[in-house]
């Protein structure tokens, strides 16, 4: 009956330390990656959207050779304010879901003007007419391509929201099912009891900690590459504090863990010389 008693209490230590797991990361991520006001905190931190503005304008000149145009076509057309407000209106609507819009039709209209106004002195044929326009309907889609970056944007939008809605939920869920796994451990040894939340939170410390170890020696995080440079950047920061986090927390909980189960030894073993010495008395 004892083994398995035994066998029972390890196997809920190790689910309390899934659970524990589980509500530490939730934390951080709900802190970091999964929240909207420090994402934009880095962004600015990073100076991205003055970048996103240089990657823009290098962007546009790549249509120049073929256009045959003068590059002056450009000046003026998009301000680094307007980026701003558009990538704020995307990381919004990545986090909550909302609508929004990006506003091309300013800047539509000052890229034609800018063109008609360099083809001064040019007779513009109607066939020349619709080559620009499709010019301009190219330049639009190269600034909408380069603030939402479509093939990660269309994956984002639709995860974070249901990830955010339902991480509440998830964390209360987990809390409560750690209390009853802690009052099931209390029931199979009440004496052991502080012991035994020790092990969860010596398990998953150590866990965290390796895997930070493990991440941060296989990947260079300084390096790593996606999309552009501003935008690796950003990722960078942002899995450097996460595992920062990770860290601290792992060293706490190593720390915690040990004097608890110190001190639960202590208390443990004093116990039994204490009956020991009434029963031979």
């Amino acid at each position: 009956m004892k083994v398995f008693r035994k066998i029972v209490q390890v196997i809920f230590i190790w689910f309390l330390m899934i659970i524990i797991l589980f509500l530490i990361c939730s934390h951080i991520f709900s802190k970091t990656i999964l929240n909207q006001d420090y994402i934009l905190g880095q962004l600015e931190k990073e100076n991205y959207y003055n970048n996103v503005y240089h990657e823009i304008q290098s962007s546009f000149e790549g249509y120049i050779g073929p256009s045959g145009l003068d590059e002056s076509i450009f000046d003026g057309i998009v301000s680094e304010e307007q980026i701003k407000q558009d990538i704020i209106q995307i990381v919004n609507h990545i986090y909550t879901g909302e609508d929004y819009t990006i506003q091309t039709e300013e800047m539509r209209e000052k890229l034609n003007r800018n063109i008609y106004e360099s083809l001064l002195n040019y007779n513009v044929s109607e066939e020349e007419k619709v080559s620009i326009s499709h010019f301009e309907e190219e330049i639009i889609k190269e600034y909408q391509e380069q603030v939402t970056h479509s093939e990660y944007f269309e994956i984002l939008e639709g995860i974070f929201p249901k990830i955010i809605q339902k991480l509440p939920a998830l964390q209360l869920t987990f809390g409560l099912v750690g209390i009853i796994v802690i009052g099931i451990l209390f029931v199979i040894n009440k004496k052991m009891i502080l012991c035994s939340i020790s092990d969860s939170l010596l398990a998953s410390s150590l866990f965290l900690l390796f895997t930070k170890l493990w991440i941060s020696s296989e990947i260079e995080i300084a390096n790593i590459t996606i999309l552009n440079d501003a935008f690796s950047k950003i990722i960078s920061n942002v899995l450097k504090d996460i595992l920062d986090n990770w860290n601290i927390v792992a060293i706490v909980g190593i720390i915690i863990s040990i004097l608890c189960l110190i001190g639960s030894y202590f208390f443990f073993y004093r116990d039994k010389k204490q009956i020991k010495a009434t029963k031979n008395s």
